[in-house]
């Protein structure tokens, strides 16, 4: 069973809780649309976390738009096509 962080980019918060939550599961995915992925942080910072989120066995992974990303849906809708979206990651 995995962990999916899912975020809009790689801040040190969402590094920090994939590390954390890594110690308490067998495999943490960190997902996020590839155009963000770090966008925030300076080239050489992002270099820094990817090295060490990948050191630790954190996978990190470009995805796509679920659930009430797309559009606002019924609560049920939006939950399977997220489910469905965590389990392609």
């Amino acid at each position: 069973m995995a962990a999916v962080l899912r975020d809009m980019h790689l801040a040190p918060a969402t590094s920090a809780a994939a590390e954390f939550v890594v110690e308490r599961s067998q495999r943490v995915v960190v997902a996020m649309p590839r155009e963000v992925i770090a966008r925030d942080s300076p080239g050489i910072a992002t270099q820094g976390i990817e090295r060490r989120l990948v050191s630790r066995g954190i996978e990190i992974v470009a995805d796509r738009a679920a659930g009430d990303e797309l559009a606002p849906r019924p609560k049920l809708s939006a939950t399977r096509e997220g489910h469905r979206a965590g389990a392609r990651a």
